[in-house]
């Protein structure tokens, strides 16, 4: 049996937001004139699911990370300089059975993965 790799591919995700449910409190914030004023902080989060249009290879990520708790994971992707220290409280981790994938908070868009369901 051969040797199991040390690595995994590090990717960046190009994705499009997908319908949303008819009571999707974003999508009816951003319908909503009377809201124009509210802090961006405040907005309900989109909640129709993204899908993975295009994905790019962007390095490699040791496979210790699949170990590693979710914090440890959002602050390798941070150390790294794939994202600025806003993802510590803005991001979590989702693992998808083939990808840990980066999301952001508010959107839940995936903007990286960590590949660990393939060979390097």
């Amino acid at each position: 049996m051969g040797e199991t790799t040390k690595t995994m591919r590090v990717l960046s995700i190009d994705a499009w937001a997908g319908p949303c449910d008819p009571d999707c409190e974003a999508c009816a914030h951003e319908n909503d004139p009377a809201s124009e004023d509210d802090n961006e902080d405040n907005m309900p989060a989109h909640n129709g699911g993204w899908t993975w249009n295009n994905w790019f290879d962007r390095g490699q990520a040791p496979r210790t990370l699949c170990d590693a708790t979710e914090a440890e994971q959002i602050a390798w992707f941070v150390s790294e300089g794939y994202v600025n220290e806003k993802a510590i409280e803005g991001a979590y981790i989702d693992d998808d059975q083939h990808n840990l994938v980066l999301c952001d908070k508010k959107t839940h868009e995936p903007l990286y993965a960590l590949e660990y369901g393939a060979e390097v």
